[in-house]
């Protein structure tokens, strides 16, 4: 937040939201739509697949085109220069997303031990469910407070396990503007964790634990809800394919790119609506979510088995997701009876 008191800082957030509205109500644009949170809708794509959103930033929506830039080095996640991109909200330095792929790399490769490691996510799970009757809401009452637990076990913070749940709020405020409570929240969280004592030569270690637990607290809830809602047992992999759980990466250009028939100079933003056609994988978004996948896929599958043990076909009754969430598109509810 710099040096801006926190009535500024609301200031600024709702200026930039009611910039977004007036985009999408006076143009139509379906970029500021989305990050209205509204579901997304067919931009103008030319030749490349590319398109120019009122915003400034350009939006890919083709799937191939955009594994490229994901994994073209020639984009980065802040400006050549290491400042923000223009059109990022909040930066939250000190959740480690601004990385660029080269220190992405060295954080993956220390912290990718510890989150393949063991979890005692089934008894966390049991000890949960024991608590709730036969109806109850699958999001609040049981996957978000299991990832919380789950990641704490893991990574070994000291911190109640609720207090980490502003985290989930990060990758979202980084992209469309939070309420300012939210954003007071999520700095607060990100600050408490990156105050951690660590030893010499571990900063890395804790580098990769907060931007970690930012990605899986973000994720893992929505992903355990939506493989509920899909009606299978074990639907973890298919959550994942129909549900990405990153849908907007953006990125910039740290030179002049030519994509197809376009330019993109250099310091121009770009953003990836992420879809995966039948049969292919998850696109890397980023190498520490690879390496925070085999704990997400664990404690999910586990999650989800220990659920349908209990309530073998629950039934959905209610699902709103959160506002403001165009990032990770976040299940607020899912309400069920078993």
């Amino acid at each position: 937040m710099g040096t801006l008191s926190p009535s500024e800082l609301g200031w600024r957030l709702q200026l930039v939201r009611g910039a977004i509205w007036q985009e999408a109500a006076t143009s139509g644009d379906a970029y500021a739509d989305l990050l209205r949170g509204l579901p997304a809708k067919p931009g103008r794509p030319g030749a490349a697949g590319l398109w120019r959103s009122t915003t400034g930033a350009w939006v890919c929506a083709d799937a191939d085109l955009g594994r490229h830039v994901l994994t073209d080095e020639r984009f980065g996640v802040r400006r050549a220069d290491g400042t923000k991109p223009h059109l990022q909200i909040l930066p939250v330095d000190e959740a480690g997303l601004g990385l660029e792929a080269a220190d992405q790399r060295r954080i993956a490769r220390v912290m990718e031990p510890l989150f393949s490691r063991e979890t005692r996510v089934r008894e966390h799970a049991e000890a949960l469910l024991d608590g709730l009757g036969s109806a109850f809401d699958v999001i609040t009452g049981y996957a978000e407070p299991l990832a919380r637990r789950v990641l704490a076990e893991v990574l070994g913070w000291d911190a109640d396990p609720a207090a980490l749940a502003p985290l989930a709020l990060v990758p979202d405020a980084m992209l469309t503007p939070p309420t300012l409570d939210q954003a007071l929240a999520l700095t607060a969280a990100c600050r408490r964790l990156r105050g951690t004592p660590t030893r010499a030569g571990e900063d890395d270690v804790l580098a990769g634990k907060v931007a970690g637990s930012v990605l899986f607290l973000a994720t893992a809830p929505t992903l355990l809800g939506n493989a509920v809602r899909s009606g299978e047992p074990y639907a973890v992999d298919q959550a994942l394919r129909h549900y990405p759980p990153l849908r907007l990466l953006p990125r910039v250009a740290h030179r002049d790119v030519v994509l197809g028939d376009v330019l993109l100079e250099e310091g121009s933003e770009i953003v990836v609506r992420v879809t995966v056609p039948d049969g292919a994988d998850l696109p890397e978004a980023d190498r520490r979510y690879a390496m925070m996948l085999p704990l997400l896929r664990s404690t999910v599958t586990a999650g989800l088995a220990a659920l349908h043990e209990r309530c073998p076909r629950p039934l959905v009754h209610t699902t709103h997701w959160h506002a403001r969430s165009p990032v990770t598109a976040r299940l607020a509810r899912l309400e069920v009876t078993g």
